[in-house]
Order: C-alpha cells, then sequence, then structure tokens
C-alpha cells in the first residue's frame, strides 16, 4: 500500500469518529453561544453600574474604578478562553474527520472534561475511541 492511501478501519469506529467530529463541532458552537452569552451579560453589567441611578441610594457610593477593570480583564480573559475553547473543538472535529493528530484531539478531550457534564461526557468517549487498536492502526504513525 502507498502512502497516500488510507488505512482501512472497522466501520463501528469509523461511524464514532464520525459521530465525535460531529460532537465536537457542536461543542464549538456551543461555545461560541456561551461567548456571546458573556458579551451580552457583559453589556448588561456595563449599562447597570454606569447608570449613576444604580448608586444614588447606596450607602457607600459606586464600587472602585479597580472594581471595574477587574471585571473586564475577567470578561476579555473568560472570552479569550472560550474562543480558544472553539477553536480547539473545531480542529479536533476536522482532525478526527481526516483521522489525523490524534494526540491533538486527545489533549482536546482531556480539556473537554474539565466542562462538566457535556464536555465531560465528549471527551472521554474521545479518549475511549481514540485508545482503540484498531483506530490506533487507522492513524498510522501521526
Amino acid at each position: 500500500m502507498d502512502s497516500s492511501s488510507p488505512i482501512p478501519i472497522n466501520p463501528k469506529d469509523a461511524e464514532h469518529l464520525k459521530l465525535l467530529s460531529i460532537f465536537h463541532y457542536v461543542s464549538a458552537g456551543l461555545s461560541l453561544a456561551g461567548l456571546g452569552f458573556m458579551f451580552l451579560h457583559f453589556l448588561f453589567f456595563k449599562s447597570m453600574m454606569s447608570d449613576p441611578g444604580t448608586w444614588s441610594g447606596a450607602r457607600g457610593g459606586a464600587p472602585p474604578q479597580a472594581f471595574f477593570t477587574f471585571m473586564k480583564f475577567t470578561y476579555g480573559f473568560m472570552g479569550f478562553f472560550f474562543m480558544g475553547y472553539a477553536v480547539a473543538n473545531l480542529l479536533s472535529a476536522r482532525y478526527l474527520a481526516q483521522r489525523r493528530r490524534r494526540m491533538f484531539s486527545y489533549v482536546v478531550a482531556a480539556l473537554n472534561c474539565l466542562h462538566v457534564p457535556i464536555g465531560t461526557t465528549l471527551g472521554v468517549f474521545t479518549i475511549i475511541v481514540l485508545s482503540r487498536d484498531s483506530v490506533l492502526r487507522a492513524y498510522g504513525d501521526d
């Protein structure tokens, strides 16, 4: 066999890799949706906190500016986190479909395990499928 022809794979494993690829795309979409909700939350937070009427009855007045700076950095960090998570899952989905870069998909699966409960399920099943001998052979030397 030449190196460009695909290595045959068990049809059951091929179906599982296809499903995992689809679910990684779904996970990336959910992450982007979370990014959108976080952006809306930031806009709501900003509008509520910048309204002088919100602080008119407060005993201590408005929180210090350092609080708002901290919150901006927190939103920014979480935004980059959501975006990175989405990109990693998009790449992993593509690699699973192409049966390439198995170790990258392992790493993304481990990171997915931190997102309880859906990401944990996806991560565990991805690790299980990628650990099968027939799948290892299908990936070849990665």
